[in-house]
């Protein structure tokens, strides 16, 4: 493997690693139904993949047993997560192919030499055994009970469906079965397309033709970059290809990164929704805040705790945008030498750079700033405090009746 192709694999490996991973980390353990054997099956693609990194790096003979084994137990993992998307076992045959097969292969790594488990015919009999299952598990889920499925897990199907024939094309890359010569390995990008298909189904994308039109449209838009550098700098075919496939890997797993953020931002707001329409009381609503980690970094001062500052001064600077930020301080010609004094000396008080109104009566500020990690923004977070008013102002009507 040369130099140039090496950093090609490790580029389309890799970014299957943080693609799955990425996609994994996403699904909720506590969602039921194929939550579980999806987290897993993808753990299992994952840790395929970074252990044959971590081979073509060291060159170690753990890690290479490690990946047939890995590959061994791939066709197992994706039947397990086809019978909980069909609801059903799968047929006796199809059972016993792959079961004997993973038993067969990831003993035969194990227990056989390096050099005759890294042979032309064991690979062959791996592949022979991956791409077997992966045809029998088409096949299942095309000749499927469509009336005992609805019409969601029919959608999410018919896109799984789709996408098994190019994991199954490019997987050939991976045993030198396709022309030409020193193909790189593709296999990563049929692991990426399963990512995207996977994040698709939350996203809310509707038709199928969608779906696939993106894969390829980022495919087009690495493969016309790379013709372009070719025109520029004169690369051989061979490394046109090695640079296509190293753009159009790490643009799958910009856009699934994005695409999983995107997702989470939509399932915090849904949360915070669910908790200020099912709070009682402002205390439950900022802990569901809490919980949701929308607070992380920020302290929450409540009357008791703020008796050394003006309280009307303080809702009147904050009132109008919900926060005040030290930065901005200088800039705002409307707050006098008073409340400009007032809000650095609460924002020194825990080190942050802002403080956000969480309610005006009983007065309660939020001083801080986003933790290192933290997906909260400051415009989120003013989002989240202004239905903390409106809890806020809910109770003291109730109070008062």
């Amino acid at each position: 493997m040369g130099e140039s192709q090496l950093v090609t694999d490790l580029t389309v490996t890799l970014s299957a690693v943080v693609g799955l991973l990425v996609v994994r980390w996403q699904i909720d353990p506590a969602s039921g139904g194929v939550a579980g054997r999806f987290r897993f099956a993808l753990l299992v693609v994952a840790v395929f993949y970074f252990v044959r990194a971590a081979d073509w790096l060291t060159d170690f003979g753990l890690f290479r047993t490690a990946t047939f084994v890995a590959a061994a137990v791939i066709p197992f993992a994706a039947l397990l997560l086809t019978e909980g998307f069909l609801r059903r076992h799968a047929p006796r045959f199809v059972k016993l192919v792959v079961a004997a097969g993973m038993i067969a292969t990831g003993c035969a790594a194990v227990l056989l030499p390096g050099s005759v488990a890294s042979s032309p015919g064991f690979l062959l009999l791996l592949a022979a055994y991956q791409l077997m299952s992966f045809t029998l598990i088409f096949v299942m889920l095309l000749t499927r009970d469509r009336s005992s499925l609805t019409a969601t897990e029919n959608t999410a199907i018919n896109r799984f469906a789709i996408a098994i024939p190019i994991v199954m094309i490019l997987l050939l890359s991976d045993y030198d079965l396709l022309p030409p010569e020193n193909l790189p390995y593709l296999s990563g990008l049929g692991a990426l397309t399963i990512a995207w298909v996977t994040v698709t189904l939350e996203a809310r994308i509707a038709s199928a033709a969608r779906v696939f039109s993106a894969v390829a449209s980022i495919a087009f838009i690495g493969c016309l970059a790379s013709w372009l550098v070719k025109l520029q700098t004169g690369l051989s075919p061979e490394e046109t290809l090695e640079t296509s496939a190293i753009v159009v890997s790490l643009m799958l797993v910009l856009v699934l990164g994005l695409s999983s953020a995107a997702i989470r931002r939509d399932r915090r707001q849904t949360s915070l929704l669910a908790a200020m329409r099912h709070a009682k009381r402002l205390d439950d609503y900022l802990a569901a805040l809490d919980n949701n980690g929308l607070t992380a970094g920020y302290t929450i001062l409540r009357t008791n705790e703020l008796q050394d500052y003006d309280g009307d001064l303080m809702v009147q600077v904050l009132k109008p945008t919900g926060s005040q930020n030290m930065s901005d301080l200088p800039k705002n010609r409307s707050l006098d030498t008073a409340a400009q004094s007032q809000i650095r000396e609460l924002i020194a008080r825990t080190g942050g750079n802002e403080v956000l109104l969480v309610a005006e009566e009983p007065l309660m500020v939020a001083v801080g700033s986003p933790a290192g990690f933290s997906a909260t923004s400051s415009s989120s977070l003013r989002s989240a405090f202004g239905f903390a008013r409106v809890i806020a102002e809910r109770d003291m009507v109730r109070r008062g009746t």
